[in-house]
């Protein structure tokens, strides 16, 4: 039996190779990894995210369509205040389990920011990557991969619903072009300001997905 809370520290490690000495041979065995090759991956995604956006960059703008097919939203029209996006999935644990700390920040921060939930591909499914933690009795996080928009609609759905999110939820398309763009896989938090520049925007990776230092950003750019 896998211990999760040994594996939800070791998504909090910031540094690669410490991440790699606290795995345990059961851990790789199940995600089906190696150490080399969560090596090679770190390294793919450093290079992906060399393609993200920056700091200062205007972002092109996009229109998704929102959870439960009441229309579409571009991003455009949330400028004006700073703008807070926020990308993951529900099969994705460290996404669920944060949150609640997430959801705070929007309810303290609604009237000042606009904040957008972009759901993105699908981390941890029953066809894919299972994560520990989805097998949990008491979460249950059991999902195929969807496979066309109206799938990821459901499981978006369903995400919006079990974790309570007030602010609009949008979804990827099934080429997961704004993911790319923003290398946002598995999950990621941005910040733009007014008028569509970058801010902030966390680390790459699940260790990066912080809400303390996204409130933060938030503190700051609210200060300017």
């Amino acid at each position: 039996m896998i211990d999760r809370k040994i594996f939800n520290e070791w998504y909090r490690l910031p540094l690669l190779e410490d991440r790699i000495a606290t795995i345990t041979d059961e851990e790789l065995e199940f995600r089906g990894w190696t150490r080399e090759s969560i090596r090679t991956k770190y390294y793919e995604r450093l290079e992906q995210d060399k393609l993200s956006h920056q700091i200062g960059d205007v972002v092109p703008d996009f229109e998704l369509q929102i959870v439960n097919n009441s229309g579409k939203i571009k991003l455009s029209d949330l400028y004006g205040k700073p703008v807070g996006l926020i990308f993951g999935s529900y099969t994705c644990p460290p996404f669920r389990h944060w949150s609640y700390q997430i959801i705070e920040i929007i309810s303290k921060f609604c009237d000042k920011v606009n904040f957008l939930v972009v759901y993105i591909k699908d981390a941890h499914t029953t066809d894919g990557s299972q994560a520990p933690d989805n097998l949990d009795i008491y979460e249950n996080v059991l999902f195929k991969q969807p496979t066309t928009l109206n799938e990821r609609a459901e499981l978006a759905t369903i995400c919006k619903q079990k974790l309570n999110f007030s602010c609009p939820m949008v979804i990827d398309d099934m080429d997961n072009s704004i993911q790319l763009q923003y290398c946002a896989y598995p999950e990621r938090l941005y910040l733009l300001d007014a008028t569509g520049c970058v801010f902030y925007k966390s680390v790459k990776g699940t260790y990066g997905f912080n809400p303390d230092k996204f409130e933060s950003a938030i503190d700051d750019i609210l200060d300017v």
